[in-house]
């Protein structure tokens, strides 16, 4: 392998011989073009390369699909997070972070396969609890029927007045008119429906009577009308959604989360995070124009901001928002900027359908980076034992362990 500068440092980074002002010349040269491929050349070297592969058996491709599949985990630190950074600084955080996730999963491999064996399996973590590989959401329609949309057929799940409820070829779900409304706007008639996604499913996408699309993530529900024949477009929401709702000046779309708390719109892309367990509910906005409501309270988002509603009842106001991060479940991943393991928790508890416990002090090390949620919760656990937290699995229980 040549022996380039940014080589050099790679091989330091590796063998944590690198020193603080080393670490920074790294990351400046991680940021400049063409980083990547030399980067990839580095680690395709590095897994015949006896100096950095400390056990005969390492299993070199292994640990690229591990890569490739981007169980990418970074920085870390003690102590409380930072107020928000420039996006300049984001940017140098991402490459710090790829640089790494790619160079310390390598190196915890390398280090399992010497003090476990080839398999690398640790006891305590041998316990398999899989990703979802299905989506479980029920559907309860107007008559309080439950529809189960994972032992359903493709096609017409159910006709409620006028209108036609269908399953479509990749699992989403739709609202179609079979008819003029005008009947159901003359009689007033208009059922509810409830959209259920429980703990432990896929993500699911719908499309509302009003084609606005919406996808739930996990331990969350939406109920809605089966038409909006009202002045207004209300759904009410419990856990997390984001929405692409359709443009109709004449019918404001409206997402209520209590009596006293609601989002209105006109036309717009955002997320909402409205889990009761989290600190503060979050909107989000993507593009458009939303207005947060708190009784009396509003406040106007411009994109790339977020409202954050206070458990205290106080709305705050972030300028530049994480969108990455914010919408990282709706792309399948797990994403943390100087995040906490209580927050990290109950993100887990909600995707893997299962209970965490913690015993003793828990570490205040914070954690920065990506991981793909298609991963079973023992592989997540190992990246993040890589940090410095302990834990053990029990049947569906994750127990955190003391420092």
């Amino acid at each position: 392998m040549a022996n380039s500068r940014f080589e050099t440092l790679l091989q330091k980074f590796v063998r944590d011989t690198i020193s603080p002002a080393e670490l920074h010349e790294l990351v400046d040269l991680m940021s400049a073009a063409g980083s990547g491929e030399q980067l990839d050349n580095f680690l395709a070297s590095a897994y015949t390369d006896r100096s950095l592969a400390v056990h005969e058996d390492f299993d070199g491709e292994k640990v690229r699909e591990k890569i490739l599949a981007r169980l990418q985990f970074g920085e870390q630190q003690s102590g409380p997070a930072p107020a928000d950074k420039p996006k300049i600084t984001r940017l140098r955080w991402l490459a710090a972070a790829c640089l790494a996730g790619l160079l310390g999963l390598a190196a915890w491999f390398w280090t399992l396969q010497k003090n476990t064996g080839v398999e690398g399996i640790d006891p305590r973590l041998e316990v398999v609890v899989p990703s979802p590989q299905t989506n479980k959401a029920i559907l309860t329609l107007a008559d309080g029927s439950d529809v189960y949309l994972d032992s359903v057929n493709n096609g017409q799940l159910a006709i409620q007045g006028r209108v036609k409820l269908l399953k479509l070829a990749n699992g989403r779900i739709a609202y179609e008119y079979s008819n003029d409304t005008a009947d159901i706007e003359h009689t007033g008639q208009v059922g509810m429906n409830t959209l259920s996604n429980p703990r432990g499913s896929e993500v699911i996408e719908m499309k509302l009577p009003d084609s606005t699309r919406v996808w739930l993530n996990v331990g969350s529900s939406i109920s809605y009308p089966v038409a909006f024949t009202h002045k207004e477009r209300t759904v009410m929401l419990k856990g997390e959604a984001y929405f692409e709702v359709a443009p109709d000046k004449t019918k404001p779309f409206r997402v209520k989360i209590t009596e006293n708390t609601e989002i209105a719109v006109l036309g717009t892309h955002f997320n909402v995070n409205a889990y009761e367990d989290e600190p503060a509910l979050t909107a989000t906005l993507l593009e458009g124009a939303i207005q947060f409501k708190k009784d009396s309270k509003k406040q106007l988002l411009q994109p790339g901001q977020q409202g954050q509603l206070g458990k205290d009842g106080t709305i705050r106001i972030v300028p530049d928002a994480d969108i990455q991060a914010v919408m990282a479940w709706k792309r399948g991943f797990f994403h943390f900027y100087k995040t906490d393991l209580q927050t990290i928790m109950r993100q887990m508890e909600r995707w893997y359908d299962v209970t965490v416990e913690f015993q003793g002090k828990v570490t205040d090390t914070r954690f920065s980076g990506e991981i793909s949620k298609t991963h079973d919760a023992s592989e997540v656990l190992r990246i993040l034992e890589a940090s410095g937290a302990h834990f053990k699995i029990e049947g569906k229980k994750i127990i955190v362990l003391p420092e």
